[in-house]
């Protein structure tokens, strides 16, 4: 089986922390994305020397180094994801999380089930179209050779 997140050890600290985690990611691709959308808005103009009656020009050795420049601080923008760390119990214990627990009430009032307790009765349904055709079709079969009617595709069986 497959998942989305697995969890290694018995605490659910970590889902939190995978949640944090994975906000503080797409903050980060939103981030790299803006840099670099404004990075090639600004350079590439000024390297296609569209400000050039103003004096403003870019050799083709600066032009490379900007191109690099932009990848590596993308890159080291994502790197610092490394720094992350996740928030511990006493940071997610906030003012608003400690008045919602006592709104809830005595944690004792939950009850877990498992499935195993539960009897599953299937009802079989009476006035179907399927039950009234088939209920027809026994009534109205004779049956040549064996005596018996009202038996649907041949069996051997007694009428019920």
């Amino acid at each position: 089986e497959a998942a989305d997140v697995v969890l290694i050890r018995n605490d659910l600290l970590d889902v939190v922390a995978c949640l944090d985690l994975s906000r503080k990611t797409v903050n980060r691709i939103w981030l790299n994305f803006v840099f670099a959308s404004v990075y090639n808005l600004v350079g590439i103009p000024v390297a296609a020397g569209l400000f050039s009656p103003w004096k403003i020009k870019l050799q083709p050795w600066m032009g490379s180094g900007a191109m690099a420049l932009s990848s590596v601080s993308v890159v080291v923008s994502s790197l610092l994801l490394k720094l992350y760390r996740k928030p511990t119990r006493q940071q997610l214990e906030t003012v608003e999380y400690l008045k919602s627990m006592q709104n809830l009430g005595d944690m004792d009032d939950l009850s877990v089930h498992t499935g195993g307790e539960m009897e599953l009765e299937f009802v079989k349904p009476h006035n179907t179209f399927l039950s009234s055709l088939t209920n027809f079709n026994k009534a109205s079969t004779p049956r040549s050779g064996r005596g018996k009617t009202g038996l649907l595709l041949g069996s051997d069986d007694e009428e019920a």
